[in-house]
């Protein structure tokens, strides 16, 4: 599926299968009215450790579209992604 399709469908981490960690995946940030804001957001934490880099990276998401290869992710959440979510869920 595109990122475009992910975002009307709900779908709010997808991943390529072709990425060689599996725990790998690219958050969006779903909007109302099937939107997304202009960034997503690349959780890698084992290459981007490797080569010195936060985690996640936040990357434009309107290139992204192009690829019709991305897939739901459902496994384990990067420890900052779980940080984030609390965070912004508090008053």
């Amino acid at each position: 599926m595109t990122v475009k399709e992910a975002v009307v469908r709900g779908i709010e981490r997808l991943r390529l299968e072709v990425w060689a960690d599996p725990h790998a995946y690219l958050k969006l940030d779903l909007l109302p009215g099937g939107m997304s804001g202009p960034w997503a957001h690349l959780y890698d934490r084992v290459t981007q450790e490797a080569i010195g880099e936060p985690t996640p990276q936040d990357i434009l998401a309107f290139h992204l579209d192009s690829d019709d290869r991305f897939v739901a992710y459902a496994g384990p959440r990067d420890r900052d992604d779980s940080q984030q979510r609390e965070a912004s869920s508090r008053p």
